[in-house]
Formats: structure tokens, C-alpha cells, sequence
């Protein structure tokens, strides 16, 4: 999903149905929930120049949008934790006011969120 600013692309999030994502997949860190139609929201960016202006929040509904409309069930992220040098995989907040979920994952495991594909659906 690219965001733009006039005909100047700023930004992008990465967004695709979850089993495209190998190194996802393959990761040890990170427990997958059992789903079909599952999408996974991996990473943002966005140039300098339009960082702090409030795109996050369009773009990641963008990006949710783009999968229900491709039969996405449920979108999923994985946010860092903590710590500023990894927030290009977007903020526990960021996803919590998009309407996902802390998903239960075992002790010494990444988050993982997950919302349905079109935002007030159970």
C-alpha cells in the first residue's frame, strides 16, 4: 500500500495474506495463531518529510481495506515491544486504536495483534 502526498510518494505499508511472508513464518520469535484469510501488516516507512503528520493511522486502515477487499478474514500485526529502532513494524498503539487485539502467545514470544478485516465486524 503506498501513501502519497500529491503525486509524491512519502510512504508504504506492507501488507500481504500471511503465508507469503517466509521469514514470518520461519521466525522463532513470533507464535502464528491457527486463522484462514489471514493478512499480516509487517513494516511501514515513510520519508522524513512526512513523518509525525498523522499518515500512519490512514495508511494502516488503507492497507486493512486493501486485504478485506481481497478476502482477507482477519489482519494481523506483530508490534516491537518496545524501543524506537524497531517502530517502522508500527506501535501497540497505533494498532489498538485501529481496533486489534492482543492475541494470548506463550512467555518470551513477540505480540502478536489481530482485528477483523473490516473494522466492527465480531
Amino acid at each position: 500500500m503506498l501513501a502519497y502526498a500529491g503525486d509524491d510518494p512519502v510512504g508504504w505499508c506492507s501488507v500481504a495474506p500471511r503465508e507469503t511472508y517466509r521469514a514470518l513464518l520461519a521466525a522463532r520469535v513470533i507464535s502464528l495463531p491457527e486463522g484462514e484469510g489471514v493478512w499480516s501488516v509487517v513494516c511501514f516507512f515513510l520519508a522524513a518529510r512526512a513523518r509525525r503528520g498523522g499518515l500512519l493511522p490512514p495508511l494502516l486502515e488503507a492497507a486493512c481495506s486493501y486485504a478485506a477487499g481481497r478476502g482477507a478474514a482477519v489482519i494481523e500485526a506483530y508490534p516491537w515491544p518496545g524501543g524506537s529502532s524497531y517502530r517502522y513494524m508500527g506501535t501497540r498503539e497505533l494498532y489498538l486504536a485501529a481496533g486489534f487485539r492482543d492475541v494470548p502467545v506463550p512467555p518470551g514470544q513477540r505480540p502478536v495483534m489481530r482485528r477483523p478485516a473490516r473494522a466492527g465486524q465480531g
